[in-house]
């Protein structure tokens, strides 16, 4: 199965490599938790949010000018396979890009990218 990634309804699921994509969850926390006089903790968990870790594989120019397009904002909305869930699901991401990729050149020219590391933190 080919991992899904849509940013901002475009789908770049066909640019990702299909063993370097990894969805984690981290924890927010809110101001209630806390050490107690006993010493026992107690947490204020506010949420679960998802992390998007992706590679892209062979990239032209045209679409990595696209795909950095949408990564340089400061929000992108992402649909994604969410394994908590067993569903596709859409919601807000900031966006980083990791990894500057290796550019292969032909007649002085970018043709491809090699690949790009991203990574997206549900808002």
């Amino acid at each position: 199965m080919q991992p899904l990634l849509k940013l901002n309804g475009v789908d770049y699921s066909d640019c990702l490599k299909k063993f370097d994509y990894s969805l984690s969850y981290e924890k927010r926390e809110g101001g209630n938790g806390g050490m107690m006089k006993d010493g026992s903790m107690t947490v204020d968990v506010l949420a679960w949010k998802a992390v998007l870790k992706i590679k892209t594989e062979g990239i032209t120019a045209e679409k990595m000018a696209e795909l950095l397009g949408h990564l340089i904002a400061d929000y992108v909305l992402v649909t994604f396979y969410d394994t908590r869930t067993n569903a596709e699901r859409t919601s807000t991401f900031i966006p980083s890009v990791v990894e500057v990729p290796a550019a292969y050149f032909k007649d002085g020219k970018v043709e491809m990218y090699n690949s790009t590391q991203i990574t997206l933190t549900e808002r």
